[in-house]
């Protein structure tokens, strides 16, 4: 698993603030990691994730899809990692009007 599937299933479980999904297991990651090992009663907290946190994490994520707990701004992680994924699309110039 690599690091933005975890920061996506973190996010689904209810980390909070959510995680920015940079792919990178950057300190914000790895303290959301450690958070959730302390909240999950994991037997090691060390803020790396070894097979046990990613089993309770696939299992915590699977109840919840929603990112942002406020329903306006409820975001639907895998449609965020989708669009995270899609190259932006390049867009014509305009054309110039003559006159009138």
């Amino acid at each position: 698993m690599n690091a933005r599937e975890i920061q996506t299933l973190l996010n689904r479980a209810g980390a909070t603030p959510p995680l920015l999904v940079t792919g990178r297991l950057d300190a914000d990651t790895v303290a959301a990691i450690r958070d959730f090992q302390v909240s999950t009663s994991l037997p090691v907290v060390t803020g790396r994730p070894d097979a046990r946190f990613l089993s309770v994490l696939r299992e915590e994520a699977a109840k919840s899809r929603v990112v942002d707990p406020d329903p306006v701004n409820a975001v639907d992680v895998e449609q965020v990692a989708e669009a995270a994924d899609k190259p932006a699309r390049k867009r014509k110039p305009a054309r110039k009007r003559n006159g009138g």
